[in-house]
């Protein structure tokens, strides 16, 4: 199951920051968000997603994340997006 695709360079809805001790995050369907990782040397890396998902849904973003981004489990909980009901 697709959570939705890639979504560099284009404008994004929100950013979300991705602390060391983070272990989920919220999102909408619809939404393009940018993520920002913390990592524990101060160093922060980046990644934007667009959702886009037929159905509430529970994911693993580091699966999504590029190579080297997110080197750890969170969860993102997809909701229904109020836009689209």
């Amino acid at each position: 199951m697709g959570l939705g695709t890639p979504a560099e360079g284009r404008s994004y809805d929100r950013k979300i920051l991705i602390r060391a001790n983070a272990k989920f995050v919220n999102v909408l369907d619809g939404e393009v968000i940018k993520f920002v990782v913390q990592e524990p040397d101060g160093a922060d890396r980046s990644f934007t997603w667009h959702f886009d998902t037929p159905r509430e849904t529970v994911g693993d973003l580091s699966k999504l994340a590029p190579a080297g981004v997110l080197g750890r489990p969170v969860k993102v909980y997809v909701g229904s997006n109020p836009r689209y009901i």
